[in-house]
């Protein structure tokens, strides 16, 4: 799921009204696909996330977050993520 900013601009916080349009089409994905696992590439997509799958009352889908690969390597953690990376493939 790719939650996009309206005209490219970065937003703080993703309004309830957008939020809830995307609910709709994550339970059709996760209906679809039957992940056993759901991987959030930052800490705010992670809350998102949680909280979705509570709303949905999913619970047989495990929640894992790891960085970006993008912020791993602005913020100059590229061996710190390629653990994380290496720790979520053996999770997996």
């Amino acid at each position: 799921m790719k939650c996009r900013s309206i005209n490219n601009v970065i937003e703080r916080s993703i309004p309830l009204k957008r939020l809830k349009n995307y609910i709709k089409y994550f339970k059709r994905e996760l209906e679809i696909v039957k992940p056993k696992t759901v991987v959030a590439l930052s800490e705010k997509t992670y809350a998102i996330l949680k909280g979705m799958l509570a709303t949905l009352s999913v619970r047989n889908v495990q929640l894992l977050k790891i960085w970006s690969y993008s912020y791993a390597y602005r913020c100059r953690k590229r061996e710190e993520f390629e653990e994380l990376f290496k720790r979520l493939r053996n999770t997996v």
